[in-house]
C-alpha cells in the first residue's frame, strides 16, 4: 500500500493538514517530509506542481535552475506532478524546503562537498595545454570515480547544474555528459589547485604527458561511451594503459580557459596538440554531432589538411557496444586468426 492509500484508509481522502500528516506516525515515513508535503501543497490536490515548488523555493533563496532540476528529480514517473511517494522516497535526498534555505549546503547541489582525492591531492605543472595528454589509465580512474558515486542503479546522488532548457535533473553513470561532469569534477577537483585536470592526476614531477592519438568529440555525447570507445581503439590498435589521447576537457585549464584556448586557431593548443598526434579518433554520437561543431570540423579539416600521412579512426557506441572502423590495418586484424583457422 502506498503512503497516500494509508492515508486514505485513515482519514478518507488525501488532502490533510500539516497536523493531521504529522500525526499518522506511519513507519519509516518522516513526519518533517509529511508536514513540508502538506505546506508545498497550495491548492491540496495531493500532489505537488512545478509552480507550488517554484513558488516555495525560490522565496527560500533556491536558484531557478535548480528548482527545475529538483523537480524533475523527484517526479520519477515524469507525469508532471510529484505525488506523496516520489516526494517522501526523495526526501533523504533533496530536501531544499526543510528548515535550511541554502540549496548551496546540499551535496546533491554542491560539488565541491566532494572527496576528489582518488584523483589527485596537488597540482604538478605541466607547460603548454598541447602536452598535458590523458592516459588510459587515468581515464579509468575518472570511470572509477563516476561509478563510486553511483547506487546499483547507475543513479548519481548529483543534480544537473545545467540551465533549465537542458536540465535533466538528476544524474546518470549511463549518461552524464562532459558538461555535467565539468560541473561535477573537473572544475571543483581543480578550482583549489588552478590546474587542468591531467596536471592533478599525472605524477609528480612530470613534465609532460605528450599525446600520439589526438580524440575529436563533442561534450554532449556520454562521458562513459566516450571510455569505452577510447579503451576499445587502445585494445583494437595494440596501445597500453600509458598511451596519451589529448581530449581538450582534460588538458585545458578549466578554471582559466583563455590560457590555453587563445584567439588565434592555429596557435590554440587544440592545433599544437594535433601537430605531435601520430592519428586521430574521432568519436560520434548518434547523431554525429561533431560534424556539425565549428571545433571538430576545424579540427579535421586541419587533419586532413597537414598533408601528413596519419591515420583518421572512427569509433562509437551503439546501445553499450563499442565499434570502431580503423584508416589501416591494425595489430589486432594481423594476429587474429581467421575463421577457417579456428
Amino acid at each position: 500500500m502506498c503512503i497516500r492509500d494509508s492515508i486514505n484508509a485513515e482519514y478518507g481522502d488525501a488532502r490533510l493538514s500539516s497536523m493531521e500528516l504529522c500525526s499518522l506516525g506511519l513507519t519509516g515515513v518522516s513526519k518533517h517530509a509529511l508536514e513540508a508535503f502538506a505546506r508545498l501543497d497550495y491548492n491540496r490536490d495531493g500532489k505537488i506542481c512545478q509552480n507550488e515548488l517554484m513558488a516555495d523555493l525560490l522565496g527560500r533563496g533556491v536558484d531557478p535552475d535548480e528548482v527545475a532540476g529538483l523537480f524533475k528529480c523527484l517526479d520519477r514517473d515524469g507525469d508532471g506532478q510529484i505525488s506523496l511517494d516520489e516526494f517522501v522516497s526523495g526526501w533523504g535526498e533533496y530536501s531544499p524546503f526543510t528548515s535550511s534555505p541554502s540549496s548551496q549546503t546540499r551535496p546533491g547541489y554542491n560539488p565541491r562537498a566532494l572527496d576528489f582525492s582518488f584523483l589527485g591531492t596537488a597540482g604538478t605543472r605541466i607547460h603548454g595545454a598541447e602536452n598535458r595528454a590523458i592516459t588510459l589509465e587515468q581515464l579509468f580512474r575518472v570511470k572509477a570515480f563516476i561509478l563510486s558515486h553511483a547506487d546499483r542503479q547507475g543513479l548519481l546522488p548529483w543534480l544537473d547544474l545545467s540551465p533549465i532548457k537542458y536540465n535533466v535533473g538528476r544524474l546518470l553513470t549511463t549518461s552524464i555528459n562532459m558538461y555535467q561532469l565539468n560541473d561535477w569534477m573537473i572544475v571543483p577537483a581543480t578550482q583549489e589547485h588552478g590546474c587542468s585536470l591531467v596536471e592533478l592526476m599525472c605524477p609528480d614531477g612530470t613534465i609532460a604527458q605528450l599525446p600520439t592519438t589526438f580524440v575529436s568529440h563533442w561534450w554532449g555525447e556520454a562521458v562513459l561511451d566516450f571510455i569505452l570507445a577510447v579503451e576499445t581503439h587502445a585494445n583494437v590498435r595494440g596501445l597500453t594503459n600509458t598511451e596519451c589521447y589529448w581530449v581538450c576537457a582534460y588538458a585545458n585549464n578549466q578554471n582559466e580557459l583563455e590560457m590555453d584556448i587563445g584567439v588565434d586557431p592555429k596557435q590554440s593548443c587544440f592545433y599544437l596538440a594535433m601537430t605531435q598526434s601520430t592519428r586521430m579518433l574521432l568519436i560520434l554520437d548518434k547523431d554525429a554531432t561533431p560534424f556539425v561543431r565549428i571545433w571538430c570540423c576545424f579540427e579535421l579539416a586541419m587533419w586532413i589538411k597537414s598533408g601528413r600521412a596519419l591515420d583518421l579512426d572512427i569509433s562509437t557506441v551503439v546501445h553499450g557496444s563499442p565499434e570502431l572502423l580503423t584508416h589501416s590495418l591494425t595489430c589486432l586484424l594481423y594476429t587474429s586468426p581467421s575463421p577457417r583457422d579456428s
